[in-house]
């Protein structure tokens, strides 16, 4: 929310707009719930109390921005981007939104290190491992544990 506060300040209604949203967060999370894209449940709306302004590309930007915003406190994550939109009067698209999952199945995520190291031929993982020895000497074999020094300088 911090992102999009800062954001609001550099639009001339900015603050306004932000507001507009904060109150029409039930009608964001209800669209989010139907996974409908939340920004066409409150283009009418912004229209109507903002008028013209939020057909202007950084308006819509900031509006797609503050959006999102406000679903991920409320608990929902990006699932989509780019759903088309139509008859909307102020947007084309707009992203889907899911609930957020944080419980065990989080931990399965595939992050950027786990696709790296997957992509390693057997000779580049041996050369990695061999390397990761000698930064950390003191590194304990379970897996959980981290190592209480910083790698050296070379």
């Amino acid at each position: 929310m911090r992102r999009a506060e800062r954001a609001a300040t550099a639009l001339v209604n900015g603050e306004a707009i932000l507001e507009t949203l904060k109150g029409a967060r039930s009608s964001l999370i209800a669209a989010a719930k139907k996974s409908r894209p939340p920004v066409a449940a409150v283009s009418e709306v912004l229209l109507k109390t903002r008028g013209d302004e939020v057909r202007q590309t950084p308006v819509r930007q900031f509006i797609g921005l503050a959006v999102r915003a406000i679903l991920e406190e409320a608990g929902y994550e990006v699932a989509y981007t780019g759903v088309r939109i139509n008859g909307d009067p102020v947007f084309r698209t707009g992203s889907v939104y899911r609930l957020r999952t944080d419980d065990n199945d989080a931990a399965k995520v595939d992050d950027a290190l786990d696709r790296m190291m997957k992509s390693l031929t057997p000779d580049q993982a041996q050369h990695a491992f061999r390397a990761l020895r000698r930064h950390y000497p003191d590194l304990a074999n379970e897996d959980n544990e981290i190592p209480k020094k910083r790698p050296r300088s070379q």
